[in-house]
């Protein structure tokens, strides 16, 4: 009976280690996240960004940090709008262990947002290595517009440090993209994924758009809306021109 009992004992200091451990690292990962929003704060503060604005560890730079921000432009007479809504843009690259900023960019009226609503900006983190010393990070700006014709959109630019400079060497928009209808009449989506090819050209290496398409060919039968979904995938190089990415 004694023996029953130490192992039940044994077994239940076992589990309040766990409980404990986890409880640990819970708390580890919270404290983490609270330094990481404090010292983002401190950065938007001292950039006067606002607290919307997206920052992010550049993974593939050492000691950077991505900020961007959008804002509503201020009319301009010479300008006319229309009506419809224009955007700013505002990019930076800081020094992650002094705030200090190293590399900025300020695009002035460059989205609109009218019937194809203009959603906000995020970072694509994924690590492109062009060349040595020269990584690059990507940016997604994203639409959408709602109602019985749909769709979703997403533009993508690829920014480097070209001579302590920020340049975009590739831009495309629909990047990836969703529409659809709600009377069972069709829909269609399309997506992209860049990936880095193993030649080069003028310097920098490649890259690999691999794209894949489906078309929802939508029926009625009887009652019922019906898909007859075609997919179709392929891959297409681009071409560093010196300048910017060219298919």
């Amino acid at each position: 009976m004694s023996n029953m009992h130490g192992k039940r004992s044994h077994h239940f200091a076992a589990r309040l280690a766990l409980i404990a451990a986890a409880v640990l690292v819970m708390l580890h990962t919270s404290a983490s996240a609270a330094d990481n929003a404090a010292d983002n704060a401190t950065l938007l503060a001292k950039l006067h960004a606002p607290e919307t604005a997206v920052v992010a560890p550049w993974s593939g730079a050492t000691d950077r940090t991505l900020i961007m921000w959008t804002a509503k432009a201020t009319p301009d007479p010479k300008q006319p709008d229309f009506g419809v809504e224009m955007v700013d843009f505002h990019l930076r690259v800081a020094q992650t262990s002094t705030g200090r900023v190293l590399q900025r960019q300020d695009q002035r009226r460059v989205f609109t947002s009218d019937a194809i609503h203009f959603d906000g900006v995020k970072f694509d983190m994924t690590d492109f290595v062009l060349a040595r010393n020269r990584p690059a990070f990507a940016v997604r700006i994203d639409y959408s517009h709602q109602g019985c014709d749909s769709m979703a959109q997403s533009d993508l630019r690829l920014y480097q440090v070209v001579r302590g400079r920020l340049r975009q060497v590739y831009a495309q928009a629909a990047f990836d993209e969703s529409q659809g209808t709600c009377d069972c009449s069709g829909a269609a989506e399309s997506e992209n994924k860049l990936r880095v090819a193993t030649s080069t050209t003028n310097g920098q290496a490649d890259l690999l758009r691999d794209w894949r398409e489906i078309a929802h060919n939508e029926g009625m039968v009887g009652e019922e809306c019906v898909d007859h979904p075609v997919q179709k995938t392929g891959s297409v190089p681009l071409h560093f021109d010196g300048g910017t990415y060219r298919e």
